[in-house]
């Protein structure tokens, strides 16, 4: 994938929950060191499928100061666990609404 390494300091797929699984695993192995805009509302509110890849490389930019998860009601609440082991000390803004509307698995 041209996304799974790269030196992109912003990202922007909101509204778009028709990617398939299939294609978030292709960031499995990457990764995103100066990324500092993220925003993914939306992406998840069909389908939690892909949504371990790619929180999985979110947790390790460690330049992160945005990230936008809004309307992902449907990463399983498992997979929030991804963001556990990453640091974000550069993080001043955080958008999870109606993330845990559902359910508040995961939320701890």
């Amino acid at each position: 994938s041209a996304l799974g390494s790269c030196s992109l300091e912003e990202v922007n797929f909101s509204y778009c929950p028709k990617i398939p699984g299939a294609v978030w695993g292709c960031l499995k192995a990457g990764s995103w060191p100066q990324l500092r805009s993220a925003n993914f509302s939306s992406c998840f509110e069909e389908s939690g499928d892909g949504s371990e890849q790619l929180l999985s490389a979110l947790g390790s930019c460690s330049c992160l100061e945005e990230v936008n998860l809004g309307y992902c009601q449907k990463i399983p609440g498992a997979v929030w666990g991804c963001l556990k082991a990453g640091s974000w000390p550069q993080l001043r803004s955080a958008t999870f609404s109606c993330c845990f509307y559902e359910s508040g698995v995961g939320s701890e």
